[in-house]
């Protein structure tokens, strides 16, 4: 009784490894470099937007790779750099003491610590 109880449980070792150990490449991450997908990203899309604020102003944004040039009526067009977020998209320069928040239907622009603008999705277009 022993010797089928032991062939039984090798079987299902044999089952289990060859079950689980199977590699499913649609759902694999990229172990061998140490990256996982919160890691990774996805190239980001050339997209031009609009936000308007309760007071009409309009504040766009055209996105070209990692940058995006900022067009506001008070700071004029700044080119400032991409980076991705858990809470969306942020846009910054170097001492990001001018950053835009690109958080898919609102944006918000800060000067130096201080919110210049804010306001929700106009518009856009793909380029």
């Amino acid at each position: 009784m022993k010797g089928v109880i032991w062939v039984l449980a090798i079987a299902l070792v044999i089952l289990a490894v060859i079950f689980f150990g199977k590699k499913d490449d649609s759902k694999m991450t990229n172990t061998d470099t140490n990256v996982t997908n919160s890691e990774t990203r996805e190239e980001p899309e050339d997209v031009d937007k609009v936000f308007v604020n309760s007071a009409g102003e309009e504040l766009k944004i055209e996105t070209r790779g990692d940058f995006g040039e900022v067009k506001f009526a008070s700071i004029g067009s700044v080119k400032l750099q991409r980076s991705q977020t858990a809470s969306g998209v942020k846009y910054h320069n170097e001492d990001e003491t001018l950053v835009f928040w690109d958080r898919g239907v609102t944006g918000e622009l800060s000067q130096n610590g201080v919110v210049v603008f804010e306001g929700t999705f106009k518009s856009s277009s793909s380029n």
